[in-house]
């Protein structure tokens, strides 16, 4: 038990913060300390036991004088406690009640918690951790099977992960600027109902903050167990549901053992893993492991969209067009899964042709575009070079993407749906002395600048 023996680093604020406190009717330092008797057993681990309670007393000092901040940062150091020592000595049960009463002693805005909210997040696949807690805390979150990780961007300035308060906007109030550290957590849930496609995860995952927090950059939402695929964000049912653009996760290379429960295992061998060096990783596995970006937290699960389907969200004017002036109305494509789910974040290219209804044979000239973060293609300088009446027909090339613009690693999904608009005319106008036109066969282009496109022929 020598691991426990040391008593947690503090960093419990040395003098008040002098930020007011609404206290919380249900906030109860009594049941807080009856909770840390029970996550770390004085027989077991009184060193980390008398430890934890001293901090209880300060926290409720500065409860009691009225300083939210001290107080809140210290529940924030007892949850750290509760995410390495409590994970190996303690119970899913009694750390999720001991998180739900430090809660209520804090100010982390609208808290929803229950006793029991937090038990699936320290049980067996789960993962529980407080983050943001120095101005250089840019560690991962994973959970306790190595299956998924939260991480914080590549910062480009300096080739290393963001730090969490560089990125992280709490939806807290009445705190000292101090005071941005955060409580993350996740637990596997049922994958029913949660996609059309193919899941290809072994679950689906919920991760949450207390307080509620957005990342901009966006945040890394990882998993690195199954082959890579593209990440579902929300369920089918939901309106926002999205596949989102594939990052390539820094997945663990060696399997951790933080977190596990094994009965079978010594107290001291439990304890011990907590203290281990850090896991070694790999900037990627291969076929193995799959990410997404994004700025706010929910349910994420790995899917094989199948095929890129194309829709026409507007078509051309029947009549009303000219030689050498953009395509009216604006055209405008979506991207979706084989099961209609779309396609977000800059991965799906879309270009456009024409068929003369004559024989006529004509281009279409900057018809080259990258769906947008709606899962949108537009094309708003698009133009037809030779007069007649045309169908214009969408394509794509599936999620391929250059390498200066998406992830290498990007797995491949083929085109699928490819649609045509009903006939339209197009009179004759201004001649066009060049056609800048990406043909079928041709390398992908980087995407229009704010300067238009680049040539391709």
């Amino acid at each position: 038990l020598a691991a426990c023996a040391e008593s947690p680093k503090s960093t419990m604020p040395t003098e008040p913060l002098n930020v007011a406190l609404a206290k919380p009717v249900a906030c109860n330092f009594n049941a807080i300390q009856s909770a840390v008797n029970d996550e770390f057993p004085s027989k077991t681990v009184s060193a980390t036991n008398t430890s934890v309670s001293t901090l209880v007393k300060s926290m409720k000092s500065f409860y009691g004088a009225g300083d939210a901040s001290s107080a809140t940062a210290i529940g924030y150091q007892v949850m750290d406690t509760i995410a390495t020592v409590g994970r190996a000595v303690g119970t899913p049960a009694a750390g999720s009640n001991l998180t739900y009463q430090l809660l209520l002693c804090m100010t982390v805005g609208t808290n929803t918690a229950t006793a029991t909210t937090f038990v699936t997040a320290l049980s067996p696949g789960g993962a529980y951790g407080v983050r943001g807690r120095t101005a250089t805390d840019a560690a991962d979150v994973i959970s306790d099977d190595n299956a998924w990780v939260l991480q914080t961007p590549i910062n480009p300035a300096t080739s290393q992960p963001y730090p969490w308060t560089a990125i992280t906007t709490l939806a807290v109030t009445g705190l000292a600027d101090s005071v941005k550290e955060f409580l993350v957590y996740g637990f596997p849930t049922s994958p029913t109902g949660f996609t059309n496609d193919q899941l290809i995860s072994a679950n689906v995952f919920d991760w949450n903050t207390t307080p509620i927090a957005t990342f901009n950059p966006r945040v890394i939402i990882g998993e690195c167990k199954s082959p890579s695929n593209f990440m579902q964000h929300f369920g089918a049912s939901s309106s926002n549901v999205e596949i989102l653009g594939y990052v390539t996760p820094r997945c663990p290379v060696a399997a951790l053992q933080v977190g596990a429960r094994k009965a079978a295992r010594s107290l001291f061998a439990r304890v011990a893993d907590f203290f281990a060096p850090p896991a070694l990783y790999a900037a990627s596995l291969g076929s193995i492991g799959s990410a997404g970006t994004k700025g706010s937290l929910s349910p994420f699960g790995v899917v094989y969209p199948g095929v890129v389907n194309l829709t026409n969200l507007t078509v051309p004017s029947k009549s009303g067009n000219t030689v050498g002036l953009p395509i009216t109305p604006t055209p405008l494509v979506q991207a979706k899964s084989a099961a209609g789910t779309p396609f977000k974040q800059n991965i799906v290219f879309v270009y456009l042709t024409v068929i003369g209804n004559n024989g006529i044979a004509a281009d279409v000239c900057n018809n080259w575009a990258y769906t947008n973060d709606n899962g949108i293609a537009q094309f708003p300088t698009a133009v037809v070079n030779k007069a007649g009446g045309y169908t214009l027909i969408s394509q794509s090339t599936g999620t391929q993407a250059p390498p200066q613009y998406g992830d290498p690693n990007t797995p491949f999904v083929p085109p699928g749906n490819q649609p045509t608009s009903p006939l339209f005319n197009v009179k004759n106008g201004t001649e066009l002395t060049t056609c800048n036109v990406y043909r079928a066969g041709d390398p992908l282009p980087p995407p229009p600048g704010p300067n238009g496109y680049a040539p391709v022929n």
